[in-house]
């Protein structure tokens, strides 16, 4: 009776609270949610309490706002949530990893592992301590209701849920939302070679990356398995007619475990927590400018001295690459690149532009 007293305490907090929350959240929808997977009783209290999944359409969510009745009436499903229930960025992470990667199951003893360490990720006080247990382990709260309420699954629940729990706490606070960019360079000395490297904020695993424009030098527009950070050489196949390129690319990165869950309320009762869901993070990049393709040497000169009435004529003659590759041949060796002048004599020095006096 004490602990009944008490549900209905909290529910008046919670329901009146509701309100407040429904002005602001996006639109909603309510189903009826049913028992899941687990072990106890489905009903708003009881003896031993339910234990398990609550399955809300075809989602299988967890309770995370332990002590509070079963979500036996009408369920709001309020859609993927960064604020759920209160919790810390963290606690989103850790149960939405649990939730999505354990918790969609039809297995009794998975389920109820599962809804014991997302409860005691949500509250862990209220989590050991609401069915009398007054020690500080949560294999010992499971040893607690299981021993009675169902012994021959009672060591395999503690495992699951300690190991669940250990396994979801260590895992650092997810985005809201990934994000992310492919970064081009460009190798100051030769357009053609470069980098590109995907930056992701929340990515887990290896990703793809698709390139236009360039190949990978290990071969090939397209990396499979390619890692969030790591730099990966490019080169630049250049178009038959010259001018510039930009490269350019796309790629998929799976999503770590986001901040967030798919939330659910029941008025008098649980608020729960779904998958969040683990879309890829899709990102893009280009060049910043693009690759100048099309070669254009130049030529200057510069007489060692001005005025000369007999003597030897020296000209110093400068070339250099100007803009754009050199074109090699099939062996890869430079083309050779020549240049003729001609030189004239003249009793008047000449404007820049002037045409040529007359026969060299």
């Amino acid at each position: 009776m004490k602990r009944a007293l008490l549900v209905v305490g909290i529910l008046i907090a919670v329901v009146s609270g509701g309100f407040v929350i429904a002005s602001w959240l996006t639109p909603a929808t309510s189903q009826a949610a049913e028992a899941g997977a687990g072990f106890g009783t489905w009903a708003p209290t009881s003896q031993y309490g339910w234990h398990g999944s609550m399955r809300v359409g075809d989602v299988d969510t967890y309770c995370i706002r332990p002590g509070l009745a079963a979500p036996t009436g009408p369920t709001t499903d309020h859609g993927v949530r960064s604020d759920a229930a209160g919790l810390s960025a963290k606690q989103l992470t850790a149960i939405n990893h649990l939730v999505t990667t354990y918790g969609q199951t039809d297995d009794p003893v998975q389920a109820a592992s599962v809804g014991w360490a997302v409860k005691a990720i949500a509250d862990w006080d209220e989590t050991l301590h609401a069915f009398g247990y007054r020690g500080d382990s949560l294999a010992g709260a499971v040893n607690w209701t299981f021993s009675a309420l169902a012994p021959e699954h009672n060591k395999r629940v503690q495992e699951l849920a300690t190991s669940y729990y250990a396994e979801a706490t260590a895992l650092s606070a997810g985005a809201a939302k990934g994000s992310g960019r492919l970064v081009f360079t460009t190798d100051p000395d030769d357009v053609l070679l470069g980098t590109v490297t995907a930056q992701v904020d929340g990515a887990d695993g290896t990703g793809r990356i698709d390139l236009t424009g360039a190949e990978f030098a290990s071969g090939g527009t397209t990396l499979e398995k390619a890692r969030a950070g790591e730099t990966y050489e490019i080169r630049v196949v250049p178009p038959a007619e010259g001018g510039s390129v930009t490269v350019s690319g796309v790629g998929a990165f799976p999503a770590a475990p986001l901040a967030a869950v798919r939330y659910f309320t029941t008025p008098g009762g649980q608020d729960t927590a779904g998958p969040a869901g683990a879309s890829p993070i899709e990102i893009e990049g280009a060049d910043e400018h693009p690759r100048d393709i099309e070669f254009a040497p130049t030529i200057t000169t510069q007489v060692a001295e001005r005025y000369l009435t007999d003597g030897v004529f020296v000209d110093e003659v400068s070339f250099t690459t100007g803009t754009g590759i050199w074109p090699r041949d099939e062996d890869g060796a430079y083309l050779p690149v020549s240049a003729s002048a001609d030189l004239y004599r003249s009793d008047v020095e000449p404007n820049p532009g002037d045409p040529a006096p007359g026969d060299p």
